[in-house]
This record gives C-alpha cells, sequence and structure tokens, in this order.
C-alpha cells in the first residue's frame, strides 16, 4: 500500500515538472518574438536597431530657435507700459476684433505706425518662434529705441551744461591762454584749471602737502604708448614739465 502511494506521489510531481516546463518555454519563444529584429540590422544592447534609436532621439530633441526674421529690428522691440491687459486687435480702432490678450513675457516688435495705433507683431514662443500680428494703442507700448532715447536726453543736457560752462569759463582768460587751449597746448604759469581745458584730465596725479606749499605731479600719455608726460604744479600754477 505504501509502495503504491509513493509510485502515485512521484507521477503527480513529474506531470507538474512537466507542465512548469513548457509553460516557461512559451514565455521565452513570446519575447523572441517581441523583440525579433532583421538580421541584418545592427543591434545595440538592448536589442533595439540603431536607426530606431536615432529616430526616437531626434524626435525627443527640442527643435532649433529660428533666426529673426529679416524685417525685425532689434530697436524696434517694444514692452508694454500698463499693467493692465492689453488687447491685440484685428484693426486700428476700438472695434476691432480681439486677437490675443497681450502677456508681460511676449516679445513685442513694432512694423507699422498709424496716427495713435501700432501695429506690432507679438512673439508667443521664442523657440519656435510663432507669432500674431496686430494693432495696439501707441501709448500702451514703448519702444527700445524710445526707452533708450529717454535715458540719454539727461545726460546730453548734462553734457550741453558742462560745456556752456567750460565755454564761459574760457572766455575770462586772456586771448593768448584761449588760443593755447582751442591748440591743446600749454605753457608755464598756467592754472590747473587751465591745463585740464587744454590736455584734459591726467592720467594719476601725486601730490606733496607741506606747511607752505602743494607740489603736484601730474601724469598724461605721452607722444608715444609707451612715453608719459609730467606736469609738476607749485600751489596750482605750472612750474615746469617734462615731455
Amino acid at each position: 500500500m505504501r509502495d503504491r502511494l509513493l509510485r502515485i506521489a512521484l507521477c503527480c510531481v513529474v506531470c507538474l515538472l512537466s507542465i512548469l516546463g513548457c509553460a516557461s518555454d512559451l514565455r521565452l519563444d513570446h519575447k523572441s518574438e517581441a523583440i525579433r529584429v532583421p538580421s541584418n540590422a545592427p543591434k545595440n544592447r538592448i536589442g533595439v536597431t540603431l536607426e530606431e534609436l536615432q529616430q526616437r532621439r531626434a524626435a525627443s530633441r527640442k527643435p532649433e530657435r529660428q533666426p529673426l526674421p529679416a524685417q525685425l529690428k532689434i530697436e524696434d522691440q517694444a514692452y508694454l507700459c500698463s499693467v493692465k491687459p492689453t488687447i491685440l486687435q484685428d484693426k486700428p480702432s476700438q472695434d476691432g476684433r480681439s486677437l490675443l490678450v497681450i502677456q508681460k513675457n511676449f516679445s513685442l516688435f513694432v512694423i507699422e505706425k498709424q496716427e495713435d495705433w501700432s501695429k506690432i507683431i507679438v512673439i508667443t514662443d521664442p523657440d519656435l518662434f510663432t507669432s500674431v500680428t496686430g494693432w495696439v494703442e501707441s501709448s500702451s507700448i514703448v519702444t527700445k529705441a524710445a526707452l533708450r532715447e529717454k535715458a540719454r536726453q539727461p545726460m546730453e543736457r548734462e553734457r550741453k551744461k558742462s560745456e556752456r560752462e567750460r565755454a564761459e569759463k574760457i572766455s575770462l582768460y586772456p586771448r593768448q591762454i584761449q588760443q593755447l587751449i582751442r591748440e591743446h597746448k600749454i605753457i608755464l604759469g598756467m592754472t590747473n584749471e587751465q591745463v585740464i581745458f587744454s590736455w584734459g584730465q591726467p592720467l594719476e596725479i601725486n601730490r606733496t602737502v607741506t606747511n607752505h606749499y602743494i607740489y603736484e605731479q601730474w601724469v598724461y600719455p605721452g607722444r608715444s604708448s609707451y612715453k608719459r608726460s609730467y606736469l609738476y604744479f607749485h600751489n596750482g600754477l605750472l612750474n615746469s614739465f617734462q615731455d
């Protein structure tokens, strides 16, 4: 009786092992079908052809940025003046159809002006250079050129004021000194202010102060790049120079 039970158990184990072996073979066949590639195609270590791998890389790569269109100039770039939403319209009038709400991060370029309206190109995607063209009120934007001109105006006023004051001071000097300043020349006895009007600001000033005197050495560029001119002042008057 015991021998019969052992033989039955052994048969069951053998049958179970054979069933498991068949299932494993089926899974291997299925995997081999899934990764099967042409025999003549070059493969990498994961079983994908190099052509497929290159296609995947090309699809995942970001598109290259296109150059700025020829009709757009950096000087024509514009910025929003108002914090309120600015609407891009299809024509230069208040009853125009709304095309786009312009955001702060959009790049704007003015391409045409018509009375109180400006025709602009709005770059909505800086990578693809997708754009929308329409009209906005000129008061709602300012161009880069206008900003540059506005920043330059105070400096220009200051420069003109300085030139006017300089001309007024020079006019008070003797005619000989005025002529020397116009010719960018110097003579002994000139004041340090007159020398500055004639030669400009020095590269370097070395000063020695005593109880009764002030000695200064002014260094200027020489006639050649490796030489220097030295002017020596005694209490504010040019006493000697070395050229």
